[in-house]
């Protein structure tokens, strides 16, 4: 099991579990140490993370991905996606992704009604990123690259509302 899978925790699991430890389909849910994750996926996981490959649908509740994926202002996440990629650390991840975030706590603000629809490769999302949260109402279509400390993008915006104190951006 790759190494960063470590920060899950103990995992329990209730559903249907189909192949073996390395390349399967899993549907149902994981109760972790970072939160629950449910899944309707198939899996491959070779010796090196950066080859592991996943295809189907997550969803997650009050699940803290910074710490899995090494950022810490990035955590309780609540989301369902469709998703289609490999790589399971930030800079491996190549995947497509789609489908709607209904939470996500970045830089102590937690962000509420966001959907995108993109790919991330080489630790850049491109791809249309739509938010209805009250403090961030617009819509995204362009890169964010992350990096760097401070994420670098390049996008086409409508900004509606975008409260630069309410986000702790100011």
């Amino acid at each position: 099991v790759p190494a960063t899978l470590a920060e899950l925790g103990k995992v329990n699991f209730k559903g249907t579990f189909d192949g073996f430890i390395n390349d399967f389909t899993t549907y149902g849910a994981f109760t972790t140490a970072l939160g629950t994750v449910y899944t309707d996926l198939s899996i491959q996981l070779p010796e090196e993370t950066k080859n592991t490959t996943y295809t189907g649908r997550i969803r997650t509740e009050q699940f803290d991905a910074g710490k899995l994926l090494g950022q810490n202002d990035f955590n309780q996440l609540n989301l369902d996606l469709e998703v289609n990629g490999k790589g399971l650390k930030v800079e491996d991840i190549d995947a497509e992704i789609s489908g709607n975030i209904s939470t996500l706590r970045y830089n102590n603000y937690l962000y509420q009604s966001i959907s995108l629809n993109g790919t991330f490769n080489e630790q850049v999302f491109n791809g249309l990123l739509t938010s209805k949260d009250p403090n961030a109402d617009l819509d995204f279509n362009g890169s964010i690259s992350f990096k760097n400390k401070m994420p670098q993008m390049d996008f086409i915006s409508t900004i509606n509302r975008l409260n630069l104190q309410a986000l702790h951006f100011t």
